[in-house]
């Protein structure tokens, strides 16, 4: 959390009993043992986001000279997506063609995707109501996440998947398991 943005499943105060996305402060409890109610969409697809900024300036002698700058807003912080499931991060693969491939790439979507990591939890066991079979995936499928935490009788077991989780987990300086 030092370093990243850090969303985790945590309890929606609204409603008793929903998980959702939100990001980690301090006395943030996370849920790891029950689904979230929405996906972690908002983290690369925010409802709300500042697109550019832009400054008018008349000239002192003036309207026939305005100066007009624009600043784009493409950079975005790190953001890590931790207790996530193994459909949420394949389904963003499937996002990817959309808004990260072909002609028409979408720069602020691209940006928050290459900046995103993604801690899918592992499902112990697959559910009728489950998203898996609709992208083409199951309960521990690696696709689209970077890192895999793996329940373990006592425990969780961390995989890295990607180059770029496991110096998240070198950064954390402990054995990972």
């Amino acid at each position: 959390a030092e370093h990243r943005e850090l969303w985790v499943p945590a309890p929606c105060g609204k409603q008793e009993g929903t998980v959702r996305f939100q990001r980690y402060s301090a006395g943030t409890v996370v849920v790891l043992d029950r689904l979230t109610r929405m996906s972690p969409k908002e983290v690369v697809q925010p409802q709300v986001a500042t697109l550019l900024r832009y400054r008018y300036d008349k000239s002192s002698d003036g309207a026939s000279n305005p100066r007009l700058s624009l600043h784009d807003q493409t950079t975005v912080k790190p953001a890590l997506v931790f207790g996530c499931r193994p459909c949420d991060a394949r389904a963003f693969v499937l996002t990817d063609r959309v808004f990260a491939a072909g002609r028409f790439v979408d720069p602020y979507y691209r940006a928050r995707r290459e900046n995103t990591l993604f801690a899918s939890l592992v499902c112990r066991e697959a559910d009728g109501a489950c998203f898996c079979s609709a992208v083409g995936g199951g309960p521990a499928d690696p696709t689209g996440s970077d890192l895999l935490i793996i329940p373990i009788a006592g425990g969780w077991v961390l995989e890295s998947l990607q180059e770029r989780a496991q110096a998240l987990l070198d950064a954390v300086g402990e054995p990972v398991a």
